[in-house]
């Protein structure tokens, strides 16, 4: 064997050991698979890793209301268009007092109203309508407002829904 290859210390004698280490090189690949960690046992997910508390089921001592549904009236008719109004609680009150399609006083407002094409009709609620467009910036801009049903007329279309209720 030919001393080329071996290092020896600062007197000679011993072979140098890995310093990084403290082993020597031929125990440092045996001893690598030795010392490598098991995995977490025990732990069956991630919130359990980190602590996160287990959520326990919610049992309310409450009794559970039936929800109820609107049983739609017959045979009320739009004044407008002449059909019959199926969905009662998206209707909307006209100043005669009688339920109109709210699509239908859409198109009512868009022809009295003589709205251009850039601009749009919302509704912005208890009754009343508004003309809008869009500024430079992309925001709506409210024109002009349409009160078109009266608070009176609003409440009494909200009893009368409920009233339909079973």
């Amino acid at each position: 064997m030919s001393n080329k290859n071996k290092s020896y210390g600062p007197k000679g004698g011993k072979p140098r050991k890995n310093i990084s280490s403290g082993k020597s090189r031929g125990q440092e690949g045996s001893r690598k698979n030795k010392s490598r960690k098991a995995p977490i046992a025990g732990f069956s997910n991630l919130n359990q890793v980190t602590g996160v508390p287990v959520r326990k089921p919610h049992h309310s001592s409450l009794p559970v209301i039936e929800a109820k549904s609107v049983v739609e009236p017959e045979g009320i008719l739009c004044p407008i268009c002449g059909e019959a109004i199926e969905n009662i609680s998206t209707a909307v009150t006209n100043s005669e007092g009688k339920y109109v399609h709210f699509d239908c006083v859409l198109e009512d407002i868009r022809k009295s109203e003589k709205v251009l094409p850039s601009q749009t009709v919302s509704y912005v609620g208890s009754g009343a309508f508004a003309v809008c467009e869009k500024n430079e910036d992309g925001k709506y801009v409210i024109l002009r407002k349409i009160q078109y049903e009266s608070s009176e007329a609003n409440a009494r279309l909200k009893e009368y829904v409920n009233g339909l209720k079973q």
